[in-house]
């Protein structure tokens, strides 16, 4: 290696150090000087692009990924990562494309480098990514397959922490079918060292992670009771294991464990139909979750129904987010219609909640709950339905985003005294640590429940200066969530902990 050769790594090295630390304009400014040198330099290429996806700059990231295929076809790291930001941004055909291409870059290997750790650890990811796109997709028996393949593969990942920088550890469970809390947005290698560990595959983590009792927190990541039944009671299995094995170990004390599985468990739709409806100035979809099979001809929907619910309805397949496999019916005979294209055996419907202003937009708020005190984050106006801060009809329109500025700036007014009762108590039954509620209000101001669960992100607004009066609240819960971690890792363990 020449002269030049070792500055350039050297360089490298310091800018990955910069970047670890959340120095992230240095770590740019040497990026892009690297860059400057070797255009093709790959480790610069990959990690900048890491950096730019963090900073809210996705275009510039898979610029700098496709770059660096274009001279490193076979990089599978490259490959896995442009897979990941295609699956964020919802493309999910070009995300398989590169999932795909990883398994037969891997394939074509011999036998011997399959083994090699980095090899298997992308073919993992990839794996997983396939998972979580068969899942979003609704195509059960193939997610199982690379969900199990994927995680039976790396049921662990360790996270490095900040150089030179002894921090806090974490272990964070996970369940890997797409209804995970965002712990990445939360969590930082400046303030942590991370293990995760896919709850469902526990069994196979043995010798791969500490002991429970030496990591400083725990968190279940596990947020979607619908979708993620399977790995909640996973993470409830392992976590009384593990403190029961130690339990006579009086020396250890035991880790505290925020978003306990039992309190995710119980945050599934249905339930939270049932255990909000008697919160005053609360209204909460009638729900029932119905087989298949009652959906063949309209007397059998209607016998399902018994008059429970009234029409219209809305009706999903259970464990999908961003409206994926959910259907609006005014008639039995629409239900009977929608219900014929939805994947799973169970459907879920729910009396259709009318969140519509005097305007004509459907309005939807997002509130997070953090150590139990409330964030605004959005408040979404469409003149659909089915209401997405993405889709919904905002960027075009300056009134929708003054009525969301003043949402975000004064919440208790914009909603009023009864509303925010409302969702205090509904904060309190949650009881979780980081979680969040969508709702809208009704023409006499009651909070209407959409969902409440400890999947919901707080996501940085684009890069566009019309955006920025978003930033400060997103910005303020986010580091509430990212202080709250902190503290608990760093505060005084007590023998009995949160429970698992």
């Amino acid at each position: 290696m020449n002269i030049a050769s070792r500055n350039l790594e050297s360089d490298f090295e310091s800018a990955n150090r910069s970047m670890a630390l959340g120095d992230l304009q240095s770590a740019r400014e040497q990026f892009t000087e690297i860059l400057k040198i070797d255009s093709t330099h790959l480790g610069t290429l990959i990690n900048f692009a890491v950096l730019l996806v963090q900073t809210g700059y996705n275009s510039a990231a898979k610029t700098a990924y496709l770059q660096a295929l274009s001279h490193h076809p076979t990089n599978l790291l490259a490959h896995v990562n442009l897979g990941n930001l295609y699956f964020q941004e919802r493309f999910f055909k070009k995300a398989e494309e590169h999932y795909e291409k990883v398994l037969s870059l891997v394939q074509s290997l011999g036998a011997q480098a399959q083994n090699d750790p980095l090899i298997l650890a992308n073919s993992a990811h990839a794996h997983q990514g396939l998972a979580l796109i068969h899942f979003e997709e609704g195509r059960q028996d193939q997610a199982d397959f690379h969900h199990s393949v994927g995680f039976s593969l790396e049921p662990v990942r360790a996270y490095p922490s900040a150089p030179l920088n002894p921090v806090p550890s974490m272990l964070i469970l996970i369940g890997g079918r797409g209804g995970d809390l965002p712990w990445p947005s939360l969590v930082e290698s400046k303030h942590f060292s991370v293990d995760t560990l896919a709850c469902e595959f526990w069994e196979k983590s043995k010798g791969k992670i500490k002991s429970l009792f030496d990591y400083d927190l725990i968190l279940n990541a596990v947020g979607d009771a619908d979708s993620s039944l399977r790995s909640l009671q996973a993470a409830q299995k392992f976590l009384e294991q593990c403190f029961q094995d130690q339990s006579t170990l009086s020396f250890n004390v035991r880790p505290i464990v925020l978003n306990s599985p039992q309190s995710v468990l119980l945050s599934g739709r249905q339930s939270n139909a049932e255990r909000f409806k008697e919160i005053p100035f609360v209204k909460t979809p009638n729900t029932v979750l119905l087989p298949r099979s009652a959906f063949t001809d309209p007397l059998k929907i209607e016998q399902a129904l018994e008059e429970k619910i009234k029409f219209p309805v809305v009706v999903r397949s259970l464990g999908f987010q961003t409206g994926k496999h959910f259907e609006f019916a005014a008639t039995v005979e629409d239900l009977r219609r929608v219900a014929q294209d939805l994947p799973g055996g169970e459907l879920l419907v729910m009396e259709f909640l009318n969140a519509r202003d005097s305007h004509g937009y459907f309005n939807k708020y997002r509130v997070m709950f953090i150590e139990g005190k409330m964030y605004p984050i959005h408040l979404a106006l469409s003149s659909h339905w089915k209401v997405h801060y993405f889709s919904a009809a905002m960027k075009d329109s300056p009134e929708n985003r003054a009525k969301e500025q003043y949402f975000l700036e004064h919440m208790h007014e914009a909603l009023g005294e009864s509303a925010i009762r409302a969702l205090e108590s509904i904060g309190r039954e949650l009881a979780l640590d980081y979680a969040g509620v969508d709702f809208g209000l009704n023409e006499r101001g009651e909070v209407l429940l959409f969902e409440a669960n400890a999947t919901m992100i707080m996501a940085a607004p684009p890069v566009d200066k019309i955006w920025d009066y978003r930033r400060h609240s997103i910005q303020t819960a986010r580091q509430a969530a990212q202080q709250m971690l902190i503290r608990k890792a760093r505060s005084d363990r007590k023998h009995c902990g949160t429970g698992p």
